[in-house]
């Protein structure tokens, strides 16, 4: 669900890069808490990479809106991501009889996350795009995920009337369009909706 999204906009090689991170820093926190608890234990999973994407979305796309079963109102990005890491380290410092998950995983995942995230930030602004032309994609999808779209007055040669409507129009396609890649994914749009998608990043 978010690992397509992240690779759209960081690109194979960044969003690789990133998830074998992640996934192998999850391995040595594990192992070093182990080690200090003088716990012998087999760990298999990929729970952590996958806790680091999920953070990874949190941070990039802190205000898109996610439904969680059953719960029958949206949860913003940015709360899921601080609701399960707090929840992962209640259950970890829990130490329950017969919880054979790898928790301390998680956070590792998600902790080299921040840390790799930050340093991405901090040593190139444009981090977040493995394409150049997704730059104003993605300023546009968190800007249509902030807000309605603000009417806009142009000195064109139809009226500022029809110029607005249009605008208004154009931006509800693109959060329909959205909203369809949020619940079945990027595979599922059409060709034209696909087109609408890349000329609206390029305005």
């Amino acid at each position: 669900m978010f690992g397509r999204v992240l690779e759209n906009y960081w690109g194979s090689s960044r969003f690789f890069t990133y998830y074998m991170i992640t996934g192998i820093g999850a391995g040595l926190i594990q192992l070093g808490i182990c080690y200090f608890q003088n716990i012998y234990s087999i760990t298999i999973g990929a729970s952590g990479a996958v806790f680091g994407i999920l953070l990874a979305f949190g941070m990039i796309f802190p205000n898109v809106p996610l439904m969680i079963i059953p719960i029958p109102v949206p949860v913003k990005a940015k709360y899921l991501v601080i609701g399960y890491g707090l929840l992962e380290f209640v259950l970890g410092v829990s130490n329950r009889s017969g919880d054979n998950v790898a928790h301390f995983a998680h956070l590792g995942g998600m902790l080299f996350g921040i840390i790799l995230i930050l340093y991405w930030r901090k040593n190139n602004n444009n981090f977040l795009i493995g394409n150049p032309r997704n730059q104003s994609l993605i300023k546009k999808i968190t800007g249509f995920f902030r807000g309605k779209p603000k009417m806009m007055v142009r000195k064109r040669p139809d009226s500022d009337w029809d110029f607005n409507a249009r605008k208004v129009e154009e931006s509800k396609e693109i959060d329909r369009i959205l909203e369809k890649i949020k619940f079945s994914g990027y595979d599922s749009l059409s060709d034209n909706e696909k087109k609408k998608l890349f000329d609206a990043s390029k305005k």
